[in-house]
């Protein structure tokens, strides 16, 4: 709002200048026409001055307040999440910096990432060919349901008929590594030890991502199985979806992508463990109701 506010009085100021200049110039018989234009000049300059001073004020004063939270947050969640197994789902084009944020932080809490797991545009089977054979390993279930149901299950299944290994194979989910390897596939399964991330929200001036609806279905399928499940966005995103999933027990958390965010990630997660409760957490204003 500082910046919006600085911008607007200097364009007013430019004009009044270029106004001002043109009337010296070619009305000498209006000196009071003259004094005024000068008048407001000198007043939009002044308070130009003045919101400069505020916006330093605000620099120094957030420079205050990330230096605390990063200094205070070992003590609010190390080892909260210790025990647990946590899985990361990421929506494609997902900022960098949300998706670093959500794993330090769940690692600092002493979870063990299990895996991450990226949708992919295909997924969204938007050409006919994606279509046919996504439709070929999920039969009639939605990507979310295929991909919640596989995720939650108490009994992994062979690796022929593992469902996320042939989206993975196909190219409709991503992994950080090449695969999945067999020692890891053994260890996504459901249990009362086991928490979900779901990370979105392409960063400002991209296009938003296709998978963002799938993301977003994946979170509320999670929840009516009953799993833990964290839906979070970074601070400036091109598509807000986290307030649209407020409730059913679901932790929201906007602003993952720095030391309060991260703090309200695993709080909120431990929040949901202990009382069965969610929440909207955060600092971006789509944390507030």
């Amino acid at each position: 709002m500082i910046s919006f506010r600085y911008h607007v009085v200097t364009i007013v100021a430019v004009f009044l200048a270029l106004g001002l200049g043109l009337l010296a110039g070619s009305s000498f018989g209006q000196p009071a026409l003259v004094s005024q234009l000068r008048a407001r000049t000198d007043a939009q300059l002044q308070r130009i001055d003045e919101l400069r001073a505020e916006a330093d004020a605000l620099r120094v004063r957030a420079g205050t307040l990330d230096a605390f939270s990063a200094a205070a947050m070992p003590y609010l969640v190390d080892g909260r999440l210790e025990g647990y197994r946590a899985i990361v789902v990421t929506q494609e084009g997902v900022s960098g910096a949300t998706e670093r944020t959500a794993l330090d932080a769940l690692e600092r809490a002493g979870a063990d990432v299990v895996i991450t797991l990226s949708l992919q545009p295909s997924l969204a089977g938007m050409e006919s060919a994606d279509a046919a054979s996504l439709r070929a390993v999920i039969g009639g279930s939605s990507p979310a349901d295929a991909i919640a149901a596989r995720l939650t299950t108490s009994v992994v299944p062979p690796s022929e008929t593992d469902v996320l290994l042939a989206l993975v194979d196909g190219g409709f989910l991503a992994t950080r590594s090449i695969g999945i390897d067999e020692s890891t596939r053994e260890r996504i399964r459901g249990g009362g030890d086991l928490v979900f991330v779901v990370l979105g929200g392409a960063p400002a001036g991209d296009e938003p991502s296709v998978t963002a609806a799938i993301a977003a279905d994946l979170v509320r399928a999670l929840a009516t199985i009953g799993s833990p499940v964290a839906a979070g966005e970074g601070t400036d995103v091109a598509d807000p979806w986290v307030g649209d999933l407020r409730g059913d027990g679901i932790v929201t958390v906007a602003g993952l992508d720095d030391a309060p965010g991260a703090s309200a990630l695993v709080l909120g997660m431990r929040d949901r463990l202990v009382t069965g409760r969610g929440g909207a957490y955060g600092t971006a204003s789509a944390a507030l109701p």
